[in-house]
């Protein structure tokens, strides 16, 4: 008995409807961070269930669905950023003969073109261009480690890795000293040649500055945001509060010093009060320690602590749109320039906040079992008599105001060994 052949099966269709959605998804994660509301989807639970080791538990699908969303978001991020750079970018050479065009010193410039010699311009361009294969690796890991984003394992090892190139390379290649690369020709005059690897030399400088600001700068802002989102996943441990307190006057000690030297090298408004935010949401945080620092249980409410990151955010957010509005406005830098800078400080920002986040869990666990260890274990009692005398004599107080402390009553002993 012969069959019919039946309709080819449709190939499907790009879902717009799909990817928008997904895009709300991920944009919400991005904003709120908070796993006391936002779960993983039935879809993203099924695919954790079906997973070479499964993940079954509710919050730990909600951090792996989460994982997934700022993964997408750094390496869509970091690919547009490389994008941008390869299509802005220009020869060290070509950059100096158009500014030879438009000089009035038109003729010296060019005179510098010739001692400077084509190869050294060669060599600059080619460390350029090496600078740009780290975004490219880093967004290729990214999107890897959001693919394979179930296998929990293989996705953060490859988050790791891509971290790590993308912030530690761009530093092994600014350590590179220039000035030992370059070659001069013989004929150019020793005088002339040290002042050549001057000028080379410091806008060399401003390119590497340019290249890892982006990555320094999020870096302490990721960290933070990281460690808020795991408060809001284990709300019980202080360790991720305690984090943030912690980073937050560092945090703010280094933008104080680059709104000193913005205040004497730039007098742009919407620069000043764009660092000047970034400035300010460390103490934010600060000011309200006391209600991060407190344990909380579900279904306990939390609302300082909400309080406190959606204050930071939203002062963060500013200062963002303020210095992307001042980077886009300069004339030194061309439209797709100034994309290139956002988007690098972009994903930057995401992809520290995720790799961090990672490291905040595991090191949460790592104290954990070394707590249970410590607490069963033979120098207890000794660190109990230690933390009694320094509170009797008064340096166990957080404020130096308070009245000298009465001598606790003793602690417990520890339980026996093998009991």
């Amino acid at each position: 008995m012969s069959t019919a052949s039946g309709p080819s099966a449709p190939r499907p269709k790009f879902d717009v409807e799909r990817l928008k959605l997904e895009g709300q998804l991920a944009l919400r994660r991005l904003v709120f961070c908070d796993f006391s509301k936002d779960q993983a989807t039935p879809a993203e639970a099924e695919a954790l269930s079906r997973a070479r080791e499964p993940v079954a538990e509710l919050y730990p699908q909600a951090y792996a669905a989460w994982r997934r969303s700022l993964l997408w978001i750094a390496g869509i991020a970091l690919a547009l950023a490389g994008v941008f750079k390869v299509l802005s970018f220009q020869t060290m050479e070509g950059q100096l003969e158009d500014l030879s065009k438009s000089n009035v010193q038109g003729q010296q410039m060019a005179e510098f073109l010739r001692l400077a010699g084509k190869q050294n311009f060669e060599t600059i361009d080619g460390l350029m261009l090496m600078l740009l294969l780290p975004t490219l690796i880093a967004a290729g890991a990214a999107i890897w480690a959001a693919v394979h984003w179930a296998e929990v394992r293989r996705s953060r090892r490859a988050a790791r890795l891509g971290f790590a190139i993308l912030f530690f390379v761009p530093l092994a290649l600014a350590l590179v000293p220039l000035r030992d690369m370059l070659e001069f020709p013989a004929e150019v005059p020793p005088e002339a040649i040290e002042y050549l690897k001057n000028v080379l030399g410091s806008g060399m400088a401003v390119t590497y500055f340019v290249q890892v600001a982006p990555r320094a700068f999020s870096l302490f802002p990721g960290l933070i945001r990281a460690s808020m989102t795991v408060k809001t996943l284990v709300p019980m441990s202080p360790i991720p509060a305690w984090v943030t307190v912690l980073i937050a006057p560092f945090y703010a000690v280094m933008f104080a010093v680059l709104v000193v030297m913005l205040a004497q090298l730039q007098g742009d408004e919407m620069l000043m009060g764009g660092v000047f935010c970034f400035l300010v949401s460390p103490f934010i945080y600060l000011a309200k320690a006391p209600a991060l620092l407190r344990a909380y249980t579900r279904p306990t409410s939390d609302d300082e602590t909400k309080k406190a990151r959606f204050l930071a955010m939203g002062i963060n957010a500013l200062g963002l749109v303020l210095v992307s509005a001042w980077v886009i406005e300069l004339e030194l830098l061309g439209f797709v320039e100034a994309l290139e800078f956002v988007f690098a400080v972009l994903g930057s920002f995401v992809f520290i906040n995720v790799v961090g986040a990672d490291l905040m869990v595991a090191l949460m666990y790592y104290g954990h079992e070394q707590a249970q260890t410590f607490a069963n274990g033979p120098y207890l009692r000794e660190y109990q008599q230690r933390i009694e005398q320094m509170h009797a004599a008064g340096l166990t107080n957080l404020s130096t105001r308070s009245a000298r402390p009465q001598t606790p009553t003793a602690l417990p002993n520890p339980p026996a060994q093998g009991s």
